[in-house]
């Protein structure tokens, strides 16, 4: 399951009942936000998700710069390249059991 936005974009929510239907989550930062995959010296490693999954997590926040036109197009639309890492990481976590949220 792949959660873009699990929850209500308009009105207020209960933090306390959005952070129950989460669950356990961790933030995979610095992975997809320098300039490259690289950058920063923290590249994506592949089992990550399965690793998370066997932990006990139930979501995954994943940050993602889209600028690189490794990622996404440059053009409008600006998806997400379908040839990207990126593309092949938001389908991971579904595999092994780990919603991902991909957030900006």
């Amino acid at each position: 399951m792949l959660l873009v936005s699990a929850f209500p974009m308009s009105g207020r929510c209960d933090v306390v009942e959005v952070n129950a239907r989460l669950g356990r989550g961790i933030n995979m930062g610095n992975m997809f936000e320098a300039p490259s995959e690289d950058a920063w010296g923290n590249p994506w490693q592949s089992g990550y998700f399965k690793l998370i999954a066997e932990l006990g997590f139930q979501h995954v926040r994943l940050p993602v710069r889209w600028e690189p036109v490794d990622w996404s197009l440059a053009e409008a639309p600006y998806t997400i390249r379908p040839d990207s890492l990126v593309f092949e990481l938001l389908n991971e976590p579904r595999r092994n059991g780990v919603p991902c949220w991909p957030r900006a």
